[in-house]
């Protein structure tokens, strides 16, 4: 069992907390090594399919959420050698508030629903990833600004991929 740090707060008066996960979905595109940046938009402008987010960069100054686990996700319908290539060398950096929070190499916070295609090397395709549960959880404080830097790997892809970011967590907001 994780635990929270010393700010957060539980739901008071006025308050519901519920279990949320927030995500963004951003494409690859097919250049080597550079940073695809995430949680910068919004549900109204780019759809409930890429983020549910309700502003850029930023949870609404009467909410706050505590992650508990990170996912990543490489696009499911890749090319055979397109998910290693992101992977290999890939980074995930979490920042609040211009902090890195978190980072590790991409491939150890894989979902357990990614795949890795078959292809050369494999003759089918093989669910990999557990996730990151934290142990020490994460706050990210409403109107405090939040990104995650996504480094594609060293070898480009041959085609954009859709990169799935997801926290699952607890959401506090206001009731009603």
């Amino acid at each position: 069992m994780g635990k929270a740090p010393a700010a957060w707060k539980n739901a008071g008066a006025g308050e519901e907390q519920i279990d949320f996960a927030l995500y963004h979905v951003e494409a690859s595109g097919t250049t080597a090594e550079v940073d695809v940046v995430m949680f910068d938009k919004t549900e109204s402008a780019d759809g409930k399919d890429e983020t549910n987010m309700s502003q850029a960069g930023v949870l609404p100054v009467s909410q706050r959420f505590l992650i508990k686990e990170i996912r990543l996700n490489i696009d499911p319908i890749s090319a055979a050698t397109d998910v290693p290539k992101l992977l290999d060398r890939g980074v995930f950096e979490l920042l609040v508030n211009s902090k890195r929070m978190f980072i590790c190499p991409a491939i150890e916070i894989l979902s357990p629903s990614a795949v890795i295609p078959a292809g050369v090397t494999q003759a089918v395709d093989h669910a990999v990833g557990m996730g990151y549960k934290l142990e020490n959880y994460i706050m990210i404080q409403g109107g405090v600004p939040f990104s995650v830097n996504f480094r594609t790997g060293a070898t480009a892809a041959s085609a954009t991929q859709d990169i799935y970011v997801t926290f699952f967590g607890e959401l506090v907001r206001p009731a009603g």
